[in-house]
């Protein structure tokens, strides 16, 4: 009896790891770009054929794991699930609303929900069985293998054609992101990458060794983005990381690499190009913002409707003649243009409320697992409001490990860690 437990369990444990594996994988976004950066909608683009293949592995994956598990009440059960099912039903509100009969639309939507919803129930039946600090080692362990399938990936792809991974833009020339990676949506990722192997190595699940070499392959990743957000939520992360070590060498290491990129890109004239040319920067995206407000202004109550209704808004505007936005590029303003004042105002308090609780987690630091989260959290949250579509399929990463954080936040997680059935997790963690 308590070996055939024993092996429902381990069959458990195995079932939510491959949905995270599945469900993670886009964790630095394919996206449905061009070599320039120009948004196709061609239903021929290999990278749209590339994610319906993979979309359509995450249903036929949800759907067998949620008839394996029968517990998709779950994922709407509690405070968090609350939340959940209001956020994809405001979403699918404002597109029978808005854009009821785009189909690019809809498939965006199916993409996000089902993608998020098999991360989500991965991740809490996970949780349930070997608790949260396990859990959180397990996701983690899980993002780093990724990580190096991805790179893998894309010097394989640059092997055959280096158009594929490097892009090139008049302002900033040749960055590392194309038709299979985003510069901005790497550089966040890599970023976040150097945080999880941070966590990790601390709690010794992962070598010093290997920690140093995960942390020089992020940066020369994020120094070859040439993404300036990418830069700066970096900073961020590596002085809140600093908050926490006692070891002076990784404290000069974290400093020495905020001024090698600092230097660099006065160096390289970057800020001030960054500032003041081109599509996409700083200026330009001040015109987006304003842009944006007045939409919201105009479309209080219902917004103009999610991705195709915002693409229509900005074409509308005819701001520039070679930079089409696709959002806002900043995800509050994003959810108040797309969804209206009624749909988004619970989401955008419950993200205030998050933020808030991860400050705290920082500040504390009772629980190095849910500080690594929280940190994670305010990264993705500060790229969110200066570049990050956090609502849209094209940066699964930023939204997945957000909502995911969100949940850790709203959820009190010591009742039921203590009612965990004591497995030996040692072998399946490492």
């Amino acid at each position: 009896m308590e070996i055939y437990r024993r092996k429902l369990i381990s069959n458990k444990i195995k079932l939510s790891e491959y949905g995270l594996y599945i469900s993670l994988f886009p964790i630095f976004g394919i996206t449905q770009t061009d070599v320039t950066g120009f948004t196709t909608l061609e239903y021929t683009n290999p990278s749209f054929i590339l994610r319906g293949v993979f979309n359509t592995i995450v249903c036929l994956y949800l759907i067998y794991y949620i008839a394996k598990e029968k517990n998709v009440n779950t994922l709407f059960s509690g405070g968090f699930g609350h939340f959940y099912f209001w956020y994809i039903i405001g979403g699918i509100i404002s597109l029978l609303m808005h854009t009821p009969t785009n189909i690019n639309s809809w498939i965006k939507s199916i993409e996000i929900i089902t993608i998020t919803s098999l991360a989500l129930l991965s991740y809490k039946n996970l949780q349930s069985t070997i608790g949260l600090k396990s859990a959180v080692n397990k996701v983690f362990l899980i993002s780093l293998n990724l990580f190096f399938i991805i790179v893998a990936t894309a010097i394989m792809i640059g092997l055959f054609n280096m158009n594929l991974i490097y892009g090139t833009s008049e302002e900033r020339g040749v960055r590392l992101g194309a038709t299979f990676l985003h510069p901005n949506t790497l550089a966040l990722g890599s970023v976040c990458i150097i945080i999880m192997s941070w966590m990790l190595k601390n709690q010794n699940f992962i070598s010093k060794k290997k920690a140093g070499f995960i942390y020089i392959l992020s940066i020369t990743i994020i120094y070859f983005t040439k993404s300036a957000s990418g830069v700066l939520v970096m900073i961020i992360a590596i002085l809140l990381i600093t908050l926490y070590q006692k070891n002076n060498f990784i404290r000069i290491l974290f400093v020495t690499t905020i001024l090698f990129f600092v230097v660099s890109f006065f160096l390289n004239n970057k800020i001030e190009t960054i500032i003041t040319e081109g599509g996409g920067t700083w200026i330009d995206r001040s015109l987006v913002y304003n842009k944006t407000v007045k939409g919201i202004k105009e479309n209080l109550i219902w917004g103009v409707g999610v991705f195709e209704g915002e693409k229509q808004f900005f074409k509308n505007q005819n701001m520039f003649s070679n930079w089409l936005p696709s959002h806002p590029h900043n995800f509050i303003l994003e959810l108040l243009l797309a969804r209206g004042f009624i749909l988004s105002i619970p989401t955008v308090f419950l993200i205030f409320y998050c933020l808030v609780h991860a400050l705290k987690e920082i500040t504390y630091r009772k629980n190095i697992n849910k500080v690594s989260f929280s940190i994670i959290f305010i990264v993705i949250l500060f790229h969110g409001l200066i570049e990050s579509s956090i609502a849209g399929p094209f940066k699964p990463f930023c939204h997945t490990y957000f909502i995911i954080a969100t949940f850790l936040f709203l959820n009190k997680n010591k009742a039921n860690d203590r009612k965990i059935i004591k497995v030996n997790y040692a072998n399946n963690i490492n």
